[in-house]
């Protein structure tokens, strides 16, 4: 059996590599499940995933807490937000359940945009809460 970090994790980096209308806002950039070093394109990456036991009615289950890093290379809120739009659209619409896990819901719980001082490149970090139990 896959736990449930990995299952959830493939099934959502595959919806989004799979979407051409954030391919196209990504251009040549990476959707990963981990940041990459030196980037120079924007990408999307799971910056974290915590998991915590939720015993359900029937089964027991799990909380997922994600944090997606989504980076753009020049200082453009427009852009990135876009980009952010584009990922909680996909993920909204998407099948993430699989043979070992049942995704009951992903929610969009938070946000945060900062202009990098050094780089001045912009990032969020886009935070999910995910429920899940297995199959």
């Amino acid at each position: 059996m896959t736990h449930p970090i990995t299952a959830l994790q493939t099934a959502m980096l595959a919806a989004l590599n799979r979407d051409s209308i954030l391919q196209a806002l990504l251009g040549d950039g990476s959707i990963s499940d981990a940041p990459s070093i030196g980037e120079s394109a924007p990408c999307i990456a799971i910056a974290r995933h915590d998991i915590r036991p939720y015993d359900g009615d029937a089964a027991p289950g799990h909380e997922h807490t994600l944090v997606l890093s989504v980076w753009h290379p020049d200082a453009d809120r427009a852009a990135i937000s876009a980009i952010i739009a584009r990922v909680l659209a996909v993920l909204g619409e998407a099948e993430l359940s699989s043979t070992d896990l049942c995704v009951i819901a992903i929610r969009h719980q938070r946000t945060r945009t900062e202009t990098e001082i050094r780089s001045g490149a912009m990032r969020a970090l886009v935070q999910l809460r995910a429920v899940s139990e297995p199959h």
